[in-house]
Parts: C-alpha cells; sequence; structure tokens
C-alpha cells in the first residue's frame, strides 16, 4: 500500500511529502521532533490499541508545536443503506474481535494524559459519498480485509456465497448501469482532526 501510494499520490501532490515505514510508537530516525506538519493516518488507527498513550507521545512529539496537524481518516461501507448493512452483517462475523475501527475503541486515546498535554481536543467530520461497483469489486474488497484474507479456503468459498446471495437479493440497490453489473456503493468517510499544541 505505501509502495502504491509513492508511486501514484506523491508525483500529483505540489508540497513536500514523505510517506515512510513506521509504527504508532516508532518513527524513523530521520524523523527529527518538532519538524513534521502533519502526520496522516488512513484506515489504520484502530491498530494502535492499546498502545494509545504511546502513540500519542511518538506522533506529538514529530509534530511542530502550535500548528503540526494529526489526521485520522476511514472510510466505511454505509450502514445507512438497508442491503449494505445486510452484506456489512454477513462478513463482520468473521473479524475475530479485533479492535476494529467501528467499534470506537481508539477513542481511549483521547482520556490518556499524553493526549490531553500535547494536542487540543480532536474534530470529527463525516463525508457521505458514492462510488460505482460490481459484484466482483464487492467481493473482492471484503476478501481483502484483514480478518477475511486469514480464513480458510472452505471458510472463504462459504463467505462468498452468502456474499453473492445478499448482492442477488438487494432491492434496493441503486443502479448505475444494470446491464453491465455497475451499482452505488455508499460510503462514509470518517475524519478526525487534532492540532497539536
Amino acid at each position: 500500500m505505501r509502495d502504491s501510494f509513492n508511486r501514484n499520490v506523491i508525483p500529483s501532490v505540489d508540497a513536500p511529502f514523505l510517506c515512510m515505514e513506521g509504527t504508532f510508537t516508532q518513527f524513523p530516525e530521520s524523523v527529527q521532533d518538532g519538524t513534521v506538519d502533519a502526520c496522516l493516518i488512513a484506515q489504520a488507527f484502530h491498530w494502535a490499541h492499546p498502545e494509545y498513550a504511546e502513540a500519542a507521545k511518538t506522533i506529538g512529539r514529530s509534530l511542530k508545536p502550535h500548528n503540526g496537524q494529526l489526521v485520522f481518516i476511514w472510510n466505511s461501507e454505509s450502514l445507512s443503506v438497508p442491503w449494505i448493512k445486510t452484506f456489512r452483517d454477513t462478513y463482520e462475523v468473521y473479524d475475530g474481535h479485533s479492535p476494529q475501527q467501528r467499534f470506537k475503541l481508539w477513542h481511549a486515546l483521547y482520556d490518556t494524559p499524553e493526549y490531553k498535554t500535547l494536542f487540543d481536543p480532536p474534530v470529527f467530520t463525516v463525508w457521505n459519498s458514492k462510488s460505482p461497483c460490481t459484484k466482483e469489486i464487492a467481493i473482492n474488497r471484503v476478501m481483502s480485509k484483514s480478518y477475511t484474507s486469514v480464513l480458510s479456503k472452505e471458510e472463504s468459498e462459504a463467505l462468498i456465497s452468502k456474499l453473492e446471495q445478499v448482492l442477488d437479493s438487494a432491492e434496493d440497490m441503486v443502479w448505475i448501469d444494470k446491464e453491465k453489473g455497475v451499482f452505488e456503493y455508499n460510503y462514509e468517510t470518517d475524519v478526525v482532526i487534532m492540532n497539536r499544541k
């Protein structure tokens, strides 16, 4: 994912931008304290569980005081659309109780003394969007999730069969081009912005 971002996104951004290997609690040595304008974490901060205090300290230390920003982004399938909710209910039973974003365990970050010392209160925003999708894309996306990609062959086949049934029976699906099998897939994008004190 990082390689793809470096190859496809960074060349199109007219600003100094780096995408580097690191963890929530350990940045590369080349990242000096107080030098980073913004730290963007997409589809990932829930995996900091339970090391929120250490993550706040590591990230906060790297950001420029008074104007550095920490930004979290998550794209999730919208639960406001009945067939998408049924679709999610079908595959989310396989998540094995991992600290997924939807459980909001990561909100514990805001209660840590490290966060309160280094950051202003978070600002939460949600954007709604729709993307063209096909049955194949929808199922492939599900099967690439961390908790479905480790299923046995038999479990994967059973899940795919259930997902196909949900898609085939979705009466409230909005078609873009029914002949080509293209329909609307609704998303909610959660963005959280935290300013460094």
